[in-house]
């Protein structure tokens, strides 16, 4: 081993100086990350409106009683005409014209004037009525201020008649913002709340002048967030309106607020949005919103109240950095039709929570966006290049390179890499951080096994055989550390970290190392155990440099084929593939945001690890990974090889686990080194037991033949 180290010298530094400029890179994010431990709580009006129409408390109640639990902002949707007639009877009629037409005789019901416009509507335009002045000049003011829409109005026998737009109109208008109804904003203001105004956005109606009527209203409102809604982003109408939203942002210290999607991949996004984030440096704050699956999460998994609902904003804050957690109230059922309206409930969700964040070292008050991040192209290189090594390395171990071969490779693909960067530099990061992440968990699986090999024989002492199972744990989990420096530097950049791109190779970099670990250890089991047992050397087809030794091995290979045994091993090779296949998978759907197949029992044993230790470690390295790893080591020493194969399946599985775990660019890297530090040392204690229990096993199965035979 020495002797091949320091043939592979020149190799081992590339890789070293590239692991170095990796943790120089992910160090400066997680300086960021360490510093923005802060989250907000901004309620959501609209359904804190419903849930109070089913309690009976008013809404002036429940404002004031979230002001007292620590909720300082309520997030409101601007008023549209469509909304208009169910605010306290004050705007009595806001209907499409057509929908006018349609009431049995509407002409008796309108002066003269209005009668007259309706015969003439081609149905779009909108009329709006009301018998209270105060409310007649917020809708012409509104008019005014934010669109160019014709309108006009009429007033007669007390009441106000606003007719908006005209034949040219498009049915757009029904869903125009009109501001903050002032009842609402007084309401709101009284109760000690401060407002977080969101705008209604329909396409046609969303121009220059209502774009800087909602800026006017973040800045009148002290509005840290601007959180957009729909599909549609403020100010589309007009192509001038975003450098003016740009500016606004710049000069104000305002956050865009980017909203999780439910599924928890990715974010809620539009051109205009994400045009926005390129000119304004990606000055933004992730948003977890309550979807209704969380919302009717009462009495879940066992618990007997919000339990599940302070879990879900728990991870949303302190495991994916969604920092302003958008409060919405909490349904009863899975029907999500009737609310809690118990005072109690709520304290008991936003007291946990904060508690729990209070734990963590987080504090709730106002988010700021992170400084842009984005690591320089000298050290992305210089990574690039330490991959490159880690895959000749990792080629060479297969397939003995002559010296002069390892270089060529090696400058080539730093060649590829510095012409990858400048080309397509987007790209590049993507196969960076696969190819590292990939390389490394292959030489870790190889470089575990041949650590047993070399270490262990048939019959060792117990004792050893557990020295050795748990230094094989620590290199493996060591290697592959390298492969999560690689494949996280590569993305830790602030769009990564925001996660308005994602990385989308995670599946595909599960599956190659599994893939490789067998074939390693079918190599091994076939070429070294069996045809050439005497051969030394450190790569798995040592020997094969001499053109009669690969000529023999090849005739031998064909003609006697049984001869070594190779029937049980075509046996166990299908089995394993089989097998294999099949994990695959289930593993696969396992792996990534939206995974499936996660079963109850398990959900809530994720709750009490998550509640019980700084982070709760991955189901896939603590019971499978680490304790698999370890049994190589009992394997090698009870002579298993067709067992271990399983072992070595296992162990993979663990590998890549640990290089997936960094690459959720979203969750702190502190965070997930304390998530694999704490997995890797549950998986010891598990693996330890299982040994001592499968040792104890062997024995008594032993003795009894030995008895049975005797």
């Amino acid at each position: 081993m020495k002797r091949w180290t320091k043939e592979h010298l020149p190799l081992f530094l590339v890789l070293l100086a590239g692991l170095i400029a990796a943790a120089v890179i992910v160090a400066g994010r997680a300086g960021i990350e360490q510093s923005a431990r802060t989250y907000d709580l901004v309620a959501d009006y609209t359904s804190l409106l419903e849930m109070a129409g089913q309690s009976d408390e008013s809404v002036d109640f429940w404002l004031s009683y979230l002001h007292k639990l620590g909720v300082d902002r309520v997030a409101v949707t601007d008023t549209t005409p469509e909304d208009l007639s169910e605010d306290s009877g004050r705007v009595i009629l806001s209907r499409p014209a057509a929908e006018v037409k349609d009431e049995y005789r509407w002409e008796e019901k309108y002066p003269a004037a209005v009668t007259a416009l309706l015969e003439q509507s081609r149905g779009s335009e909108q009329l709006l009525v009301t018998r209270d002045a105060e409310a007649f000049r917020w809708l012409t003011d509104a008019l005014d201020n934010r669109f160019d829409a014709p309108y006009q109005t009429l007033e007669e026998d007390g009441a106000y008649f606003v007719w908006l737009g005209d034949s040219e109109s498009s049915d757009a208008l029904a869903g125009i913002d009109l501001g903050i109804w002032p009842e609402t904003e007084a309401r709101i203001l009284a109760s000690g709340m401060k407002i977080v105004p969101r705008p209604s956005l329909k396409k046609g109606v969303n121009g220059r002048k209502l774009a800087e009527a909602f800026l006017a209203d973040l800045k009148r409102y002290d509005s840290p967030y601007f959180i957009n809604n729909g599909k549609v982003f403020l100010g589309d109408d007009d192509p001038d309106s975003l450098e003016r939203i740009a500016a606004f942002i710049e000069r104000s210290g305002v956050s865009v607020g980017i909203v999780e999607r439910q599924d928890q991949s990715l974010v809620l996004t539009t051109p205009g949005q994400d045009r926005l984030l390129a000119m304004t440096g990606n000055r933004a704050v992730r948003v977890f919103s309550m979807w209704p699956f969380v919302q009717c999460s009462w009495a879940k998994y066992s618990y007997s109240g919000p339990e599940e609902i302070t879990n879900c904003l728990y991870r949303a804050a302190y495991e994916r950095t969604c920092r302003v957690l958008y409060l919405k109230m909490i349904y009863m059922d899975e029907n999500c039709e009737t609310y809690i309206t118990d005072p109690e409930a709520y304290a008991r969700l936003i007291g946990d929570l904060q508690e729990r964040m209070a734990l963590r070292g987080w504090e709730q008050a106002v988010v700021s966006a992170n400084p842009d991040y984005n690591a320089g192209g000298l050290l992305r290189l210089i990574t690039g290049f330490g991959a490159i090594a880690a895959a000749v390395l990792l080629l060479d171990i297969f397939v003995p390179l002559k010296n002069k071969w390892r270089w060529i490779l090696l400058v080539a693909g730093c060649v590829c890499v510095a012409g990858a960067m400048y080309a397509a530099p987007n790209l590049s990061k993507l196969l960076l951080s696969m190819g590292g992440g990939i390389v490394m968990a292959c030489l870790a699986a190889v470089a575990t096994d041949h650590f047993v090999r070399e270490r262990l024989s048939l019959g060792d002492r117990l004792g050893k055989t557990l020295g050795v199972a748990l230094l094989t744990a620590l290199l493996g989990a060591a290697v592959s550390m390298g492969g999560a420096l690689f494949a996280s530097a590569a993305l830790s950049e602030t769009a990564f970290m925001l996660e308005t791109r994602l990385y989308r190779g995670v599946k595909i970099m599960q599956l190659i190392p599994i893939c490789v670990s067998v074939i390693a250890y079918f190599c091994i089991l076939v070429w070294r155990d069996y045809l050439y047992p005497r051969v030394s050397g450190s790569s798995i087809t040592a020997g094969l440099r001499d053109r009669r030794t690969r000529r023999s091995a090849w005739g031998e290979l064909m003609e006697k084929p049984f001869k070594l045994a190779y029937a049980r091993e075509a046996v166990l090779l299908v089995l394993a593939v089989l097998i294999l296949g099949v994990v695959g998978i289930y593993y696969i759907s396992r792996t990534g945001n939206a995974s499936s197949g996660v079963s109850t029992l398990e959900l809530e044993l994720r709750n009490f690890m998550e509640n019980g230790l700084p982070a709760r470690p991955r189901t896939k390295e603590f019971l499978i990974g680490t304790p698999f790893l370890m049994l190589l080591a009992w394997g090698r020493r009870r002579r298993l090889p067709r067992l271990s194969v399983f072992f070595a399946i296992g162990a993979a599985i663990g590998f890549t686990s640990i290089v997936n775990t960094f690459l959720h660019i979203r969750t702190p890297f502190v965070l997930s080194l304390i998530r694999v530090a704490t997995g890797l040392g549950m998986g010891m204690m598990v693996g330890a037991a299982v040994i001592l229990v499968l040792e104890a096993l062997w024995r008594i199965l032993q003795g009894a033949a030995r008895r049975r035979n005797g």
